[in-house]
């Protein structure tokens, strides 16, 4: 994993623990949660489910099928069944963004430290 990846991953799970956080002191004080994520790739809606599913968020989100969205998702499209999308069960984030995906939707490409890319560090 290179210095970025470990960043990013950091930011993540910070990020993730601040809801987790505020979910649980709005459920100790009876205040419902939502939590959106409509314009989100499978990247980010997979633990949007995650979190939409915990309790005391009972007020509607508005995550979707892939579909709905985009023609092509960057990770296996999520599907509704019988109106609701399935929650991920898989370590992680729930899902794997598809290399193929990823590289036709990537913009132009910069090495942020000036090395040769993908070298880590």
């Amino acid at each position: 994993m290179t210095v970025a990846e470990e960043q990013h991953r950091r930011v993540a799970q910070e990020r993730r623990n601040r809801w987790l956080e505020r979910g649980a002191v709005a459920r100790a004080h009876g205040v419902p949660v939502r939590c959106g994520g409509m314009l989100e790739t499978g990247i980010g809606r997979a633990p949007n489910l995650a979190l939409a599913a915990l309790p005391g968020f009972t007020l509607p989100g508005d995550a979707s099928a892939s579909s709905r969205y985009f023609a092509e998702d960057v990770t296996e499209p999520f599907v509704l069944q019988d109106g609701r999308l399935p929650v991920p069960r898989t370590p992680g984030i729930g899902t794997e963004p598809l290399p193929d995906a990823l590289r036709r939707f990537r913009g132009a490409r910069r090495d942020l430290y000036g090395g040769a890319a993908g070298r880590g560090r």
